[in-house]
């Protein structure tokens, strides 16, 4: 008896019976060994058809088996017990609830990536939660960013582009997913009534790691020119230029900015060599800050804005929700383009300018304390460049 692959089906194989008839078999792996299924006597469309549901049911008991969620264990609490006892850990420190949405919502992301859009991950175990799962989401993240790319024939170094941005995109949604897992909400008395797997392995496995890009900050003319025209801004609208002043001179993130408060200014008097002394204390995601040393001439110009009525009472920003400070956040990006800054991210591109000028300035250390950033590699590689250019305050 002889067996012949089938030219449409690769896991499809057919024997030749004596009677002149052919058999068909599934081939499938088995602890890395080919176990061959008989399929019997079947019409070719026919046995390709059941081969390509075959095929999809071995390779999700596999990812099943993988990640653990079939096993039968019941001692392992599910994400909807996590999420909740994330919830009521983050109630009681300082953390914005942004953050603790998005953390959720990294976790959940990485799981239906892999399992499937319409996975309960709210039903599965924290098992699941595993180096391999992590790996996965990488491979299926990285390969549907390809896709997207030839699909719309992008050149060559826009596609290189498009996966450095996947893969920083990749790093950020593990680094929040992992936030749940802090050692301080590990400890905490919420913790205490879940029953955990050992998550070490998923905690120090490293995914996304090529996604680090040298800076390239604007051309300098454009940097001068915002700077030029910010006091038209002011004129013409002080809470935008609020939103600029906090971007491209603190640093701050859009989503931190709309939350900034008066409150998070310290006007510390003088130094001993007679300057005035201002920090800008900024909230940071797992309840922690970063100190930042503010211009003291712009703090006052500030305070006159907001004198003026031109600021929130609480808010530096003005607006009564956070969707009104938001908007205005993002009115900021047309008026950037408009003067020349025409990148992907406008408002994040006035973060890099300060993490730059910073490193620049006071180095490595102290630009990773003011970004609030805990790993200093994404500061002296997607902040800082061997450039130099003028001192970026707006005034």
């Amino acid at each position: 008896m002889s067996y012949t692959s089938d030219p449409k089906e690769t896991c499809l194989l057919w024997r030749e019976n004596k009677n002149g008839t052919k058999t068909a078999y599934f081939r499938k792996k088995i602890s890395g060994k080919d176990k061959w299924q008989s399929l019997g006597e079947l019409a070719p469309e026919d046995a390709r058809a059941v081969v390509r549901k075959l095929r999809r049911d071995s390779a999700l008991e596999d990812i099943e088996k993988r990640l653990g969620y079939a096993s039968k264990r019941s001692d392992i609490s599910t994400f909807a017990e996590l999420f909740k006892a994330y919830d009521a850990y983050c109630a009681g420190i300082d953390i914005e609830p942004n953050t603790v949405k998005n953390n959720r919502n990294s976790a959940s992301l990485i799981v239906r990536r892999v399992m499937g859009g319409g996975f309960d991950v709210d039903a599965a175990r924290v098992s699941v939660f595993t180096a391999q799962l992590l790996r996965d989401f990488s491979a299926v993240t990285i390969a549907a960013r390809k896709a997207k790319c030839a699909k719309k024939k992008l050149p060559e170094e826009e596609q290189r582009r498009q996966i450095e941005s996947a893969q920083r995109t990749i790093r950020s949604t593990v680094r929040q997913a992992r936030s749940l897992f802090a050692r301080a909400a590990l400890s905490s008395t919420a913790y205490q009534r879940l029953s955990l797997p050992d998550l070490s392995e998923a905690m120090r496995t490293v995914v996304g790691e090529s996604s680090l890009v040298a800076y390239e900050p604007p051309p300098a003319a454009v940097v001068e020119r915002i700077a030029a025209e910010a006091a038209a801004l002011k004129a013409a609208n002080p809470g935008l230029w609020l939103a600029l002043n906090l971007e491209i001179n603190a640093g701050l993130r859009r989503g931190s900015a709309r939350f900034a408060r008066w409150e998070w200014f310290s006007d510390n008097g003088k130094d001993r060599d007679g300057n005035r002394w201002v920090d800008l204390r900024v909230l940071v995601s797992k309840g922690g800050e970063s100190i930042v040393r503010f211009d003291a001439g712009l703090y006052e110009e500030m305070l006159a804005v907001k004198a003026d009525g031109h600021a929130g009472a609480d808010f530096i920003l003005p607006g009564a929700t956070v969707e009104d400070r938001d908007a205005l956040c993002k009115a900021l990006v047309p008026w950037l383009r408009e003067r020349g800054l025409d990148r992907r991210q406008p408002n994040h591109e006035l973060r890099k300018l300060y993490g730059d000028q910073k490193y620049r300035e006071h180095g490595a250390t102290e630009a990773q304390r003011a970004l609030g950033h805990s790993d200093s590699k994404l500061t002296s590689k997607v902040y800082a460049s061997a450039r130099s250019t003028k001192s970026l305050r707006v005034a």
